[in-house]
């Protein structure tokens, strides 16, 4: 692979796109640059975004409610819940720390920490 290849594309939001995603293409492009280059390289870079995005929306729900039935309050609930799915799909962590991650069925990128305990 040459050097050019290697390059991190510079970031680019586009105008429209929802925080969440924006947030994703910011994130991945400081903490996963390679992520975010095979990403820009395959044309898939904003689609990854917005399915992560949405997917923090579609676990946050479920997440709320489990917590609620182990006795969390509703409010405080609500913000683990959102803090779990961000850090599962937008707030990846380094490559350094976890250099391959896993994908759902639909090929979005996901971080599943082992449980402790």
């Amino acid at each position: 692979m040459s050097n050019q290849q290697d390059q991190l594309p510079p970031l680019e939001i586009p105008k429209r796109m929802l925080p969440g995603a924006a947030d994703a293409l910011r994130h991945w492009h400081e903490h996963r640059p390679k992520m975010y280059t095979q990403l820009y390289q395959q044309g898939k870079l904003f689609d990854a975004a917005i399915a992560a995005d949405e997917a923090t929306f579609e676990d946050l729900n479920s997440i709320h409610n489990d917590l609620i039935k182990q006795g969390w309050d509703s409010s405080t609930a609500f913000v683990e819940a959102r803090q779990i799915v961000r850090e599962r799909y937008i707030h990846l962590p380094t490559e350094e720390d976890v250099p391959e991650l896993a994908t759902t069925e639909s090929g979005i990128y996901i971080y599943q920490p082992e449980e402790t305990g």
